[in-house]
């Protein structure tokens, strides 16, 4: 059975970051909106983010609210084995923006 990508990700820092800019530099330039003027760029450690921190309002309201400030944000520290709670956490996203 082969190991899940999230799984060889958490194992290999390197390939972790150079996965993250390799997904950065692969965006187009062109569907930036031309009347921005700056672009935020930020990363967060989450601390051993998974279901149980996603699914408590008084964690995660304010980390969608500090999240919701940035075009791009590099996530850190996500450990879920099924991998629900980035999803959850990106329905949160999308829901207060």
């Amino acid at each position: 059975m082969r190991p899940s990508f999230w799984k060889v990700l958490r194992q290999s820092p390197l390939l972790s970051l150079m996965s993250c800019l390799l997904l950065f530099v692969s965006l187009p330039v062109s569907a930036a909106p031309r009347s921005v003027e700056k672009l935020e760029v930020g990363s967060f450690n989450l601390q051993v983010f998974g279901e149980s921190k996603v699914n408590k309002p008084h964690v995660i309201d304010p980390v969608i609210q500090i999240l919701a400030r940035y075009d791009i944000v590099f996530i850190q520290e996500i450990r879920d084995d099924k991998g629900h709670a980035i999803y959850k956490l990106l329905d949160k996203l999308r829901a207060y923006t």
